[in-house]
């Protein structure tokens, strides 16, 4: 894992999401997933390999403070030596490749999760959409009537995707609605419906 230039590689990143913005059909989505999934692969074992490097470097670095902590008067006029200082670096560089790597990974998933690969994934998809929105607008009227009613239990959803997919998406949901520094309800609750709306114009355009 010693190779920077392999852990930095976006390349196949950059050429994976320049071409999601190009999908319009179906079997497009499916060539265009299996290559995705390959990709959140290679990325995961990277992530891996720099979990390994990580506890390595942070263990040799601890040993190497305790040793340093004995030398008072090597710490008081110098500092740490070089071995610590280079240990430090990269275990820096590496945290920080393993959160783009992260992000990455996140931003694939994401893209897999809200496109469809067919009729049947699309009308799913679009039917939790609409039932997510209706139940925004629901709260929203809520909050501007400052009054509660009884909110209607959501109808049952086609079984097209997989429980982990739909356990990502409802994980995204959490997300968003999550208030933002100084944001308030109604307003977090606009943003999540204007996301919603994207989601859904998304996954119309397939066919």
């Amino acid at each position: 894992m010693n190779d920077a230039q392999k852990i930095n590689d976006e390349s196949n990143m950059k050429e994976l999401m320049s071409e999601f913005q190009t999908l319009s059909a179906f079997a497009e989505v499916k060539d265009w997933d299996k290559r995705a999934k390959s990709e959140i692969e290679r990325i995961s074992g990277i992530i891996r390999g720099l979990d390994i490097e990580i506890a390595r470097d942070a263990q040799t670095l601890e040993r190497l403070k305790y040793e340093q902590s004995k030398k008072t008067l090597g710490r008081l006029f110098g500092g740490g030596g070089s071995e610590e200082k280079t240990l430090t670096q990269r275990l820096e560089q590496y945290k920080r490749a393993k959160s783009e790597l992260i992000k990455a990974e996140a931003q694939l998933y994401e893209a897999i999760d809200f496109t469809p690969k067919s009729p049947e994934e699309q009308k799913s998809l679009l039917n939790e959409l609409r039932q997510r929105k209706k139940e925004l607008q629901e709260k929203k009227r809520e909050i501007t009537t400052v009054m509660r009613g009884v909110r209607k239990e959501a109808p049952p959803q086609d079984v097209v995707f997989d429980a982990v997919t739909i356990n990502r998406r409802k994980a995204r949901y959490d997300r968003e609605a999550e208030l933002l520094p100084q944001e308030k309800t109604a307003e977090s609750i606009s943003r999540q419906m204007e996301q919603i709306d994207r989601d859904i114009a998304w996954a119309e355009k397939f066919s």
